[in-house]
């Protein structure tokens, strides 16, 4: 798995298109050699390379790891909450770090899958490709758990309601301030220097929103667990 550097990376926001690569990146398998096979689900290329002997267990959400109702919207301007960190579709919150079936039964199978040997975990790291919206898994044992999700298109909304295409101010109206320099990333901590914490993070180019990104920290976790 590619290491991730924090989906939060300071660039200037001339630079967007390499922060959208290097969110991409942060939040794909780390494998230096791939071979594309036949993809199990009949929707894409598959990745596969020799597994990496050395790895640690994944990070785990205490939560029912199926998908809940969505909680009540978060107060805006408020204090992020757990809530602010789930991906929300149709009523449905994901939570990070929980079972990714779900979720992607929810997106259906019009997906390009790839994976690769994870570098910090005990098996494949996988992305499930939508073109306008990528979700990212590490493994447990035989399931998928939820490590991100990246999209590009203004269909999806945040817990807040905030979309691709929404204003810096806007927002900043429904977050707050945040301590990154350029786009604005969110954690619990208030930390942008703790990248083993989930968070959300605002893509922006000319203060506008191109992107958002989910992320659970889990590389940074799995470091930190000696991994």
């Amino acid at each position: 798995m590619n290491k991730k550097p924090d989906p939060t990376i300071a660039l200037v926001p001339a630079l967007v298109l390499c922060t959208a690569m290097a969110l991409a990146i942060i939040l794909s398998g780390c494998s230096p050699a791939a071979t594309p096979t036949a993809s199990p689900t009949g929707a894409g290329p598959t990745l596969t390379t020799a597994a990496d002997p050395s790895a640690t267990a994944a990070p785990t959400n205490p939560a029912d790891p199926s998908a809940t109702p969505a909680e009540s919207t978060p107060t805006p301007g408020g204090s992020l909450t757990e809530a602010d960190l789930a991906f929300v579709l149709d009523d449905r919150s994901f939570a990070l770090l929980s079972d990714a079936a779900p979720l992607l039964q929810a997106l259906g199978d019009g997906y390009e899958m790839s994976e690769a040997p994870s570098c910090v975990y005990e098996g494949f790291d996988r992305t499930f490709d939508y073109g306008h919206l990528q979700v990212y898994t590490i493994p447990q044992g035989d399931t998928d758990l939820l490590d991100g999700v990246y999209l590009t298109d203004s269909r999806y909304a945040t817990a807040r309601g905030l979309r691709v295409g929404d204003s810096r101010e806007a927002v900043m109206a429904a977050y707050g301030d945040s301590t990154s320099e350029y786009d604005l990333l969110y954690n619990l901590s208030g930390d942008p220097e703790n990248l083993a914490e989930p968070s959300l993070t605002f893509v922006l180019e000319d203060d506008m929103v191109v992107a958002i990104s989910w992320y659970s920290g889990s590389n940074a976790q799995g470091a930190g667990s000696g991994g």
